[in-house]
């Protein structure tokens, strides 16, 4: 729940944005969302003035991003989860085919239909949560496999080698941007993060984020 709000003036915008606090985080990152419009998720000790000048900073890059959703990011549709729905998969449309059996088997594709299968014995809603599951959890398997690929070249023309790549659904985040691009490592040594953004056309949100810590190998860095 979103309790705060504030609003900076950029030019003869007015950007309007909301605040999250969380114990957890100790810097600010700024989202723009479809829905949600520009939100910060930010410490629980800053002050808004502090998000304000964040917000000031980052102007430009909001901005830019509102003007994307308004002019082609559609809204995410309600998915129901049934035999025959559309979902789109790398700029190609399927269909989406639910069985019902005592053994599922594996999510896959056929031709033009993406094949999920369930237990027979799950009541209506049981089961579409779990084709839901199921359908979430092979968009995220394939993402990772693309993106390690993708990030082990982007490593290598940034003289960097990766410790760890998450792959994550972003739930509502069409994008975002940190303060801080560099942090210390557990070595000691400097570190960066290799951001990857995959856009996917996938069936509930517009992409999935890949974040790689990786490890300067060389004099050259690439930081979000």
């Amino acid at each position: 729940m979103v309790e705060e709000s504030s609003k900076v003036q950029y030019g003869r915008t007015l950007i309007e944005y909301g605040i999250r606090r969380s114990e957890r985080r100790k810097t600010v990152a700024v989202a723009v969302d479809p829905v949600e419009g520009v939100m910060l998720t930010a410490p629980v000790g800053v002050a808004v003035d502090r998000l304000d000048r964040v917000v000031k900073e980052k102007a430009r890059w909001i901005v830019e991003r509102l003007l994307l959703v308004e002019d082609g990011e559609p809204r995410p549709e309600a998915r129901q989860y049934v035999s025959g729905e559309s979902i789109t998969y790398l700029g190609r449309h399927y269909r989406l085919r639910v069985k019902s059996l005592d053994r599922p088997q594996r999510t896959r594709l056929e031709r033009s239909w993406l094949v999920v299968s369930v237990d027979r014995d799950l009541g209506e809603k049981a089961k579409a949560a779990a084709v839901e599951k199921a359908v979430c959890g092979w968009y995220l398997d394939h993402a990772r496999a693309r993106l390690e690929a993708r990030t082990q070249i982007w490593a290598s023309q940034a003289g960097v080698e990766i410790t760890d790549i998450m792959v994550k659904d972003q739930q509502k985040r069409w994008a975002s941007c940190d303060e801080k691009g560099v942090s210390s490592g557990s070595t000691g040594g400097l570190s960066r993060r290799l951001c990857a953004w995959w856009t996917t056309s996938w069936p509930m949100r517009s992409c999935i984020a890949s974040t790689a810590t990786t490890r300067r190998r060389t004099g050259a860095g690439l930081g979000c």
